[in-house]
């Protein structure tokens, strides 16, 4: 059985607030949100030093991004066997091969943290990709994707890793907050299964191939 819900897609698409809706409705479920955010903050760093960062010298930004999957690890971890929801998966590794280059991606794949996470991807949870919105919400402290297209790009580049690490994973592809909610709940349920490609789509399009491992998985109803 799924027990958590990891929660991924590109910046400012709904993660946070489709999660904090969610644990307002199943209070059984712990939150795991605003890693990054937390991880900045107490760094004192803001998107004006990530944005020069990536320009100039990358190894802050990479740094941060090291961090940052370090605290969703280990705050994924301090819940093992507990039902929860995040609104992050392995996005630091994303962040690295869009914004620096591929080699410093693999080298966060290849650190304790990020074996840890995806193990725990495999066996214990529900990875879901949300559809980009048609406006991304600009909060003034996180990097968001310029343009739907960037958004496109960052979702492409999360399935490519998740299927080159075996990680089951599904895609939600509506953007309305009940439908969302109502989507997420049947999938953990089971309901959907396979079907899910036809079942949730949106005015944006059909959903795109869901991954392999998916297709070989069975995830098992959760919800009464």
């Amino acid at each position: 059985m799924a027990c958590g819900i990891i929660l991924c897609g590109a910046s400012s698409i709904g993660k946070s607030t489709l999660a904090q809706e969610w644990c307002k409705k199943h209070v059984e479920y712990a939150r795991i949100d605003e890693v990054a955010r937390d991880i900045m903050k107490s760094s004192s760093l803001t998107r004006d030093d990530l944005t020069a960062s990536i320009q100039t010298d990358k190894r802050v930004f990479l740094g941060l991004q090291l961090q940052i999957m370090e605290e969703q690890n280990r705050r994924e971890s301090e819940l093992a066997g507990r039902p929860f929801i995040s609104d992050r998966g392995p996005d630091s590794i994303v962040y690295a091969a869009l914004h620096a280059d591929q080699t410093s991606a693999d080298r966060l794949c290849a650190h304790a943290a990020a074996a840890a996470c995806f193990q725990r991807y495999r066996t214990d949870c529900m990875v879901v990709i949300l559809c980009p919105l048609p406006a991304a919400v600009d909060d003034g402290f996180r990097l968001v994707p310029e343009s739907r297209e960037k958004q496109d790009q960052f979702n492409n580049c999360l399935r490519a890793l998740l299927d080159q690490h075996h990680v089951p994973y599904l895609y939600l592809g509506v953007i309305d907050r009940e439908k969302r909610m109502s989507a997420l709940e049947g999938m953990l349920r089971g309901t959907l299964g396979v079907r899910i490609e036809e079942s949730i789509q949106d005015k944006d399009g059909p959903c795109p191939p869901l991954s392999v491992a998916f297709r070989a998985s069975c995830f098992r109803p959760q919800l009464s």
